[in-house]
């Protein structure tokens, strides 16, 4: 019991193994422990504490331990999803403009340094993009595919969305029987 005592109040007052430490027992027999000198307590001296040292590690494990390292922070920089929220999938939109409002969703949000580009119809857009949302102008009419890859700055695509088909309509100048706007209301002409 008494050695139990002993490292209980080790571990509790750090400041014990530089101080001296008095051991006295009581009339009962029981031992008691102190840091103050008191009657019938002798000092005791106590065994150096014990210091674990590893062994240093070897050089083939050092380069293994940094590229689990890189590969942890890889993962814990990189991005989880970009998804395309709009346009949705086989949708069809009207714009005579020819713009086109597209939205994307990256989780988590666009790091700094690193940009969005658009790929519409195979075809990279020389746009770099920092804003999740902004409107495409001038966008022929017809059935179109979109892609949003998130590039770091060295240009390396980090990851990509899902492919989205929309169509985009627009009424030609060219179609000399096209609907009038505001067609004009119903009932007598007046000369």
């Amino acid at each position: 019991m008494s050695n139990r005592l002993l490292f209980i109040l080790l571990l509790m007052l750090p400041g014990l193994l530089s101080a001296a430490v008095y051991k006295r027992i009581g009339p009962d027999g029981s031992v008691y422990y102190s840091d103050q000198p008191s009657d019938g307590g002798k000092a005791i001296e106590l065994p150096e504490s014990t210091v674990y040292t590893p062994p240093p590690i070897p050089e083939r494990y050092k380069a293994f331990h940094a590229k689990s390292l890189e590969k942890k922070d890889e993962k814990a920089a990189g991005y989880t999803k970009v998804e395309i929220m709009s346009p949705t999938q086989d949708s069809t939109l009207r714009s005579n403009e020819g713009t086109l409002p597209v939205s994307l969703r990256i989780q988590p949000g666009l790091r700094q340094g690193d940009v969005i580009r658009l790929v519409m119809d195979g075809k990279t857009l020389p746009l770099k993009i920092t804003s999740p949302s902004l409107a495409l102008k001038n966008v022929d009419r017809g059935t179109h595919t979109l892609v949003a890859k998130i590039e770091d700055e060295n240009g390396k695509t980090r990851i990509s969305s899902a492919s989205v088909s929309f169509t985009l309509r627009r009424e030609s100048i060219l179609f000399p029987n096209r609907r009038q706007r505001n067609p004009p209301a119903p009932g007598p002409k007046s000369l």
